[in-house]
């Protein structure tokens, strides 16, 4: 229930009249707190231990306002921990009070003085018990989309219509991950809870029916609509989403999203792919700090705040992906070959024809090491041979006795794809600016005279080549 819902409930129209704030109607409200003495404004008292995120607050003493100053420095200090809305009794309200509502967005009631609070706490707590029920009703809606191996699709339309969930159009599957602050040893589940409600909260600024949300422990899922959530507006609510998370409770919140579906069937498809978008944001942060520790496995643990199986298993995930990238690369590159054209950065495709020569490092040295596999190599070693293209292999980093062999396009050479010329430097000084080349002449130069590059191309004799 947000502070627009709590104010149409039939029983509370001529009770709850808005004065200030209302730029902050859309706040969701998920219990009633009645402060009714200077207990809580004294320095002895933490603000936090009774204010937990999408409380209406309701100071009920004339004591606790009588002081612009206090009353101001208290509310702040009830902002920063997510309060949804404030109420205090009539003629109690200052210009100032007023004004600071309407800067920080903070709805503000007037109550009728003589109105019964008692009768105040009963209708909203009957409310928000209803609205907890539905939110258990969304969840097991979402988790049958879910799960359902055989989904009966006019009994989950039936169901989001009582509930006011429009599953019509395109959707995709956000999946928010928190965790606490290395410094704060925070309630997941209350964490979770607050998560829950910034979630909540954010959304309902731009839809106006509700969004199928599921909790799990360190996660919450969403399923947003594609067709009636813009692109551009959706990455303001996450980005806003994280922002509170930080702000409002010292927590990190990682955001994986899934593709878009059309059918309810595939809705578990675009979950799939927002956790393994999140998975491979977690491998990215593991496999930098591992890096940075010089690959130490105990180390990078510590750093990260896992176990160290933990960390093993992340490192050989990240090889795996690394590998499955690699290969998707591998494809497109053969596909690109295998048309005879060759891409030149900044110039666009050109035909093989037109290419002097393709220079390939062994192991891609600032892209992590990877080295290229022999059979991507062969198959580069067949397309330069068959339209007359150098082959170069660059060793400024891997050569020179670094892999095993004196150079590593030596394991080129055993696959039959030897380079024409290997480039080296580096290593060779010892620290000294110096480089070389090595070529195997005779092929180097035929390749050259086949593309008459060179005037001396009768000299050659077919022998000589």
């Amino acid at each position: 229930m947000n502070c627009e819902d709590m104010v149409k409930i039939p029983e509370l129209e001529n009770v709850l009249l808005l004065r200030a704030g209302a730029g902050g109607m859309k706040n969701i409200v998920r219990w009633i707190y009645f402060a009714d003495c200077l207990q809580c404004v004294q320095s002895e008292y933490k603000v936090e231990d009774y204010i937990h995120g999408g409380g209406f607050v309701i100071l009920t003493k004339s004591s606790v306002t009588d002081n612009n100053d206090t009353l101001i420095g208290l509310i702040g200090k009830m902002l920063a921990h997510g309060i949804s809305a404030l109420g205090i009794n009539e003629g109690q309200i200052s210009d100032e009070l007023i004004q600071y509502a309407d800067e920080n967005d903070l709805p503000l009631f007037e109550l009728p003085e003589k109105y019964p609070l008692i009768d105040l706490s009963q209708i909203l707590c009957q409310k928000l018990v209803l609205e907890e029920n539905n939110k258990n009703l969304e969840e097991q809606l979402f988790t049958s989309i879910l799960d359902s191996e055989h989904l009966n699709r006019e009994s989950v339309l039936a169901q989001a219509r009582y509930l006011n969930v429009d599953l019509s159009g395109r959707f995709c599957v956000v999946e928010f991950a928190l965790k606490a602050a290395q410094n704060q040893n925070g309630d997941s589940l209350a964490l979770g809870r607050e998560l829950h409600r910034i979630i909540s909260m954010e959304f309902s600024f731009y839809t106006t029916s509700d969004i199928l949300m599921l909790s799990q422990t360190g996660s919450v899922l969403a399923l947003v609509s594609s067709e009636r959530i813009k692109e551009e507006d959706l990455k303001m609510i996450l980005q806003r989403i994280v922002e509170k998370s930080q702000k409002q409770h010292k927590i990190t919140v990682d955001i994986g999203i899934g593709t878009e579906v059309e059918y309810l069937e595939d809705v578990k498809i675009s979950r799939k792919e927002a956790a393994d978008a999140l998975n491979k944001g977690n491998l990215c942060e593991t496999l930098e700090s591992y890096l940075n520790h010089n690959c130490n496995l105990k180390e990078t643990a510590q750093a990260l705040y896992i176990h160290r199986n933990t960390m093993n298993y992340r490192r050989h995930s990240a090889e795996r992906h690394i590998q499955s990238a690699l290969s998707r690369v591998q494809a497109q590159c053969l596909k690109t070959l295998t048309a005879k054209k060759v891409y030149a950065v900044g110039m666009g495709p050109f035909p093989a024809g037109e290419i002097a020569c393709m220079i390939v490092e062994p192991f891609q040295g600032e892209g992590g090491f990877i080295p290229a596999p022999i059979e991507w190599v062969k198959a580069v070693r067949k397309i330069c041979d068959d339209n007359g293209i150098l082959m170069i292999a660059d060793e400024v980093q891997c050569g020179n006795c670094r892999t095993g062999k004196y150079f590593a396009s030596e394991y080129w050479k055993e696959a039959g794809a030897a380079p024409d010329i290997i480039t080296t430097a580096k290593s060779l000084g010892a620290g000294l600016p110096i480089s070389a080349i090595t070529a195997r002449i005779k092929r180097s130069v035929k390749r050259i005279a086949d593309k008459q590059t060179i005037e001396q191309k009768s000299r050659f004799t077919a022998d000589e080549q």
